[in-house]
């Protein structure tokens, strides 16, 4: 059994996460190597594994920040942790702004990571409900997430993908409605087609009226 935890709250959690079948790991089941948008290679470890649906997560305790590429996360980094040790930092802790800066905790590292190993593979897991926009961000960058109470849902949603059964995994909110990736493409698209109809409509009626 691996024992060391990167956090408090992972510690704190682990037997939750084990109750529902998901054991420690940091490793993938073998060494890879991931790009992010900037062509630079990156490692990456999950958190946690699920030996029956095969999934691996990486638990998450705050949103993720919108950090482009890994140079400009190190940089964001860099400048934040000068500015903390010189005092003149707002973030209460090195924890809270390596948060917002850092590579680790960005969407797009977390894209990287998914795209090479599928959906049905490797998803962040947050602990608390993820708020309206920024599951909209999430969605958008084509990253899909879940929450740890969900997480149960979202592993029959990968079992059956790899099984290739089609299936939606709809994520519930607080104020009790609820939203797939698939719905939320489905809607993208639809707000598209709307709207590029409604720009021919008015050529039509310019060239008409000419």
């Amino acid at each position: 059994m691996i024992d060391q935890y990167d956090s408090d709250s992972e510690r704190a959690n682990a037997a939750a996460y084990t109750a529902i079948g998901f054991h420690r790991c940091t490793e993938f089941d073998r060494k890879r190597e991931f790009t992010d948008p900037a062509g630079e290679t990156y490692g990456a470890k999950p958190d946690r594994y699920n030996p029956i649906t095969k999934l691996y997560i990486d638990e998450k305790y705050a949103p993720l920040n919108h950090k482009k590429n890994r140079a400009t996360a190190k940089r964001g980094e860099a400048a934040a942790a000068a500015r903390y040790d010189a005092g003149f930092s707002k973030a209460k802790s090195r924890t809270s702004y390596q948060l917002k800066e850092g590579w680790n905790h960005a969407v797009a590292k977390h894209v990287g990571v998914q795209q090479v190993l599928s959906p049905a593979v490797f998803v962040p897991v947050f602990e608390d409900p993820i708020e309206p926009e920024d599951l909209d961000y999430y969605y958008e960058k084509k990253l899909r997430v879940c929450t740890r109470k969900s997480l149960p849902s979202y592993s029959a949603w990968a079992m059956f993908s790899k099984l290739g059964i089609p299936c939606e995994f709809r994520l519930h909110t607080e104020a009790g409605s609820s939203v797939s990736f698939e719905g939320y493409e489905r809607t993208k698209q639809e707000e598209a087609a709307a709207k590029k109809a409604i720009a021919a409509a008015k050529r039509k009626a310019s060239r008409t009226m000419g």
